[in-house]
């Protein structure tokens, strides 16, 4: 029995119809080229594909919402340089 062309997924750029999620797809056409594929990371199962693309996009929103607020960080990191600094100075 034939069980191919079969298709893999992985998180991707793309959107997808599988479950609203980034995931880009990928049809193989013999057990050799799916091997090849499932090292460059491709996988078999959509739901797995979608949980790392879920992870991935949540991870990339807390990045922009902390890439907002840079000059915020900034200046609490040298708040602490300045108090660290001046408690050396004190000792």
């Amino acid at each position: 029995m034939n069980n191919y062309p079969r298709m893999l997924y992985r998180p991707g750029k793309g959107p997808s119809e599988v479950w609203g999620e980034l995931v880009d797809t990928r049809i193989v056409q013999s057990e050799a080229e799916e091997v090849k594929a499932i090292r460059e990371g491709w996988l078999q199962d959509p739901n797995k594909a979608c949980q790392k693309a879920h992870r991935k996009r949540l991870l990339h929103d807390k990045w922009q919402k902390f890439a907002k607020h840079w000059q915020f960080w900034i200046t609490c990191a040298i708040g602490i340089m300045a108090i660290v600094v001046s408690y050396m100075a004190i000792k």
